[in-house]
């Protein structure tokens, strides 16, 4: 009896930690580094255009190709 009453806590103990973990966007390893691990492409191009890696009419270019979905 007594084993049963640890098994069924352990298998709640387990459901109920991989539900919370699976509200996370990339579940437990999201908690353990800051910030997001795979930007977005929008967000990556201007944080590259902010620092200056690249031109303004290349950002442009860019962009514009991001959000039509063709290849730069």
């Amino acid at each position: 009896m007594m084993i049963m009453v640890m098994l069924i806590a352990g298998a709640a103990i387990f459901f109920l930690g991989r539900g919370m973990l699976g509200h996370r966007p990339h579940g437990w390893r999201s908690m353990m580094s800051p910030g997001d691990p795979n930007p977005s492409a929008p967000r990556t191009l201007s944080e590259r255009f902010a620092r200056g890696e690249i031109q303004e009419d290349e950002y442009m270019q860019r962009k514009l190709a991001i959000l039509s979905g063709r290849p730069a």
